[in-house]
């Protein structure tokens, strides 16, 4: 299961990387364990519907807050100014 976490860690800072984008709804359910030892990643992200690009032109689009709220960044809920940083999106991998 550590591994898995970490694979989706490591999935997550790709995802970042290499396009920008932050994922928006890390939770349970969105976090997958690949259990077939043939494929290439033992864990992956899914639901990507939520996803920003950090740095955009234009906000989101999406109306109020979005989200799972039990893995939402706390600063996030109390209706702080929120900046979407890779390090904030990782606090809701402490309520795993």
């Amino acid at each position: 299961m550590l591994a898995a976490l970490l694979g989706c860690l490591q999935g997550y800072h790709d995802l970042y990387i290499k396009t920008g984008l932050l994922q928006g709804d890390i939770s349970t359910g969105n976090l997958m364990m690949n259990e077939n030892n043939s494929h290439s990643r033992s864990a992956f992200l899914i639901d990507l519907d939520l996803a920003i690009r950090e740095k955009r032109d234009q906000p989101s689009g999406a109306r109020g807050k979005t989200g799972t709220r039990a893995f939402m960044p706390i600063g996030q809920l109390l209706g702080e100014r929120f900046d979407y940083l890779v390090l904030s999106h990782l606090a809701s991998i402490n309520s795993l």
